[in-house]
């Protein structure tokens, strides 16, 4: 074991110096191309070996500088930082997947259907899903008539939440056959790829995870962000924690506060649209409290509360190509990222928690730098800052913007 690998293990610190003394003893002088004021002395070793450590911890420091321009980096990048450097592998999309319930009224024997030949349509939607395996579709019983009846599974040709359907929303054959009608007996449901917002809390609760404070009442952040990684990440840092048929809950937004007259501290989780399903909230809870037990902490999950702040503001601007429809769909597109970095309990602002006018403000003009010169912008409403509890999390929607243009 060199020095550098000594200084980075888990070991006491007698196992350290005894370490040491040997690799010290042992090794008369560093390679000939390190200068040192004493060359060839246990000193020199020693000091050569430290700066082999030192080295090591200045890379970690160099990728931790590099984590700092999350906030801008392009997808790509945060995908491969994200695993490479924190060993949060990022969600991809998936594919939604049900099953198909099959009647075929008529004497005929339809199949067998290779992998993908078979295709059916939500005609809502337009989304088409094929057939997993070989599937074949057998004859009515026709004396005495019986119907028969079948079932199949199905993949989403097309990635992501586009393909999500409800029971019955997929009740098509792509090419019909004679006496089949087909509808889906259970949802499709799947995930789109992971956003910037979701990848960044994941990495900034890891980083707390490793000791970098963040929670609300407690002087160290490592168990608070602990929790709050566990909560975005799951136990085994997969991208959220693990539903019983493996599906993962998409939590993002935490938030830990402690109680020092009860003694446990509070989880507060949501998603992009605020509270949790009820059912993975009990998923986030279990997989925290597994967590807790091991740091004989007391931890209670508990869910959001969504609060939505309807923004009219009064907008002057100048040099600008585009139109107001084309202003207002700008800004209304950029409001949902613009909720997730509102804390969960609004910003703490002297004397209270709250979401400013001023943060109203700065998020309307954001989307429209390097689109139109902003002379003004006056939020109208809300009338003042929005006062939050500490459990409440902010939506904003875009309600009246009247545009005035100057030359």
């Amino acid at each position: 074991m060199t020095p550098a690998e000594l200084l980075q293990s888990q070991v006491t610190q007698e196992e350290a110096a005894a370490a040491l003394k040997s690799y010290v003893l042992s090794t008369p002088s560093p390679p000939d191309d390190v200068t040192l004021d004493t060359p060839g002395t246990p000193e020199n070793a020693l000091i050569y070996g430290l700066a082999l450590a030192e080295e090591h911890r200045s890379q970690d420091r160099a990728n931790y500088a590099a984590a700092a321009y999350r906030s801008t980096a392009p997808i790509e990048y945060l995908r491969i930082h994200s695993t490479e450097f924190f060993g949060l592998p990022v969600q991809a999309a998936g594919y939604a997947t049900t099953t198909m319930g099959v009647t075929n009224t008529t004497g005929n024997l339809y199949g067998p259907f290779e992998p993908g030949e078979l295709r059916v349509v939500n005609d809502a939607t337009k989304a088409v899903y094929e057939n997993t395996a070989v599937v074949s579709f057998q004859p009515a019983q026709l004396s005495p008539f019986l119907a028969w009846t079948g079932s199949f599974a199905v993949r989403a040709v097309e990635a992501g939440t586009v393909s999500n359907a409800a029971i019955g929303d997929i009740d098509r054959l792509e090419t019909a056959l004679d006496g089949i009608t087909v509808t889906n007996t259970q949802p499709a449901s799947t995930t789109d790829d992971e956003s910037k917002e979701s990848i960044n809390r994941r990495i900034d609760a890891r980083i707390g995870l490793l000791g970098v404070a963040g929670a609300e009442g407690l002087s160290s952040g490592g168990p608070a962000t602990a929790a709050e990684s566990i909560a975005l990440s799951g136990r085994d840092s997969g991208g959220g924690c693990l539903r019983a048929d493996g599906t993962r809950v998409q939590v993002t937004r935490t938030k830990l506060v402690r109680n020092d007259t009860t003694g446990i501290s509070t989880i507060y989780v949501g998603d992009d649209d605020g509270p949790l399903d009820p059912a993975d909230l009990t998923v986030v809870g279990d997989e925290v409290g597994f967590y807790a037990e091991w740091v004989t902490s007391r931890i209670a999950t508990a869910n959001v509360v969504a609060v939505v702040i309807a923004i009219d503001a009064d907008l002057t601007i100048r040099n600008s190509k585009l139109s107001d429809s084309e202003i207002d769909d700008l800004i209304e597109a950029s409001l949902p990222a613009a909720s997730l970095t509102v804390p969960i309990g609004g910003f703490d602002v002297s004397p209270n928690n709250a979401v400013p006018i001023e943060y109203l403000e700065g998020t309307l003009r954001e989307p429209l730098i390097g689109k139109a010169t902003v002379v003004t912008i006056a939020v109208t409403l809300p009338a003042a800052d929005v006062l939050f509890a500490v459990n409440e999390v902010a939506i904003l929607q875009l309600g009246t913007l009247t545009i005035t243009r100057i030359p």
